[in-house]
This record gives structure tokens, C-alpha cells and sequence, in this order.
């Protein structure tokens, strides 16, 4: 069933009246409160938008050698106006200096680590075998036998 030329006319019209009244295109995570969000995090800290780009160069240079950790101001100031989805590294370095967990810092752009689990068992693969899983947790405690040598007696 085909609409008649006057009817694909209103509907063009109101489709172009409603679309030029709420523009609003983002990524799937991206939203202004997670950049928001961030920006409350450094200033709770203390921290200027020229002290992340340093403390980010020490991560790049000191410990991983990988300038993906690099955060510049303008992109830092991008982020927090834009809520734009910060690559692996950037939020690693992010994680770094706002002393926040990795994955609460992913859950700002709408990355649920504790939905793996049921992701994974939504779809079972030929080559797999049952297993338990536990909760994706990043501080886990893991207990190992320590000797304490007594010395001569």
C-alpha cells in the first residue's frame, strides 16, 4: 500500500518539524552527564584541567610507555561538555588520577561490567563447557599460604 503524494507531503513536513526542533544525535553511552559527572569528580579533587594532561603524561611515559594515555586539555574539556566515550586508555588514565574504579568510571557511559555473566550464558557456543561465574569484582582478596621462618631456636 502505497501513501498518496499529499499524504508523503505531511508526513515529510511533520517528520522535517520535528526533527529540526529536538536535534539530538549521540552514540549509544554518550551523554552530557557522564562528561558532567567527570568534570564534578576533578574539581571535588582539586584539580585543573591543565594539572590532567601532566599527571596523564607521567602515566604514559613512567608506567605503560603508550602515549594512548595521553589526556590533552582540549580533549579533556571535549569530554566533559560532550560526554563523549573516552577510549580504553584515556579512562584508564582517567581512573588513575580521579582515584576511581574502572569499571564505575565505565558505568558512566553505560558499560555494565556486572551484565557479562548473563550475557555470556544468553548464548551458548559449540566449543564451551559449564562453569560458575562470580561477580565482576576488581578488588578481589586472594588468600595464599605464607611460611614464617622462625629461625634457630
Amino acid at each position: 500500500m502505497q501513501a498518496t503524494p499529499q499524504k508523503r507531503r505531511e508526513l515529510k513536513g511533520s517528520l522535517t518539524a520535528e526533527f529540526s526542533s529536538q536535534v539530538s544525535v549521540e552514540r549509544v553511552g554518550e551523554s552530557p552527564r557522564s562528561g558532567k559527572r567527570l568534570r564534578q569528580i576533578r574539581i571535588r579533587l582539586g584539580m585543573t584541567t591543565r594539572d590532567v594532561p601532566s599527571y596523564s603524561q607521567r602515566i604514559s611515559s613512567e608506567e605503560e610507555e603508550n602515549e594512548d594515555y595521553c589526556i590533552s586539555n582540549a580533549w579533556l574539556t571535549h569530554v566533559e561538555k560532550t560526554g563523549s566515550v573516552p577510549s580504553v586508555h584515556k579512562l584508564f588514565s582517567l581512573s588513575v588520577m580521579y582515584r576511581q574504579s574502572f569499571g564505575d568510571l565505565l558505568r558512566l557511559f553505560g558499560v555494565d561490567l556486572t551484565k557479562i555473566e548473563n550475557h555470556q550464558l544468553s548464548f551458548p557456543l559449540p566449543n564451551t563447557y559449564p562453569t560458575t561465574f562470580g561477580p565482576a569484582r576488581e578488588n578481589r582478596l586472594v588468600s595464599f599460604p605464607v611460611p614464617f621462618d622462625q629461625g634457630p631456636v
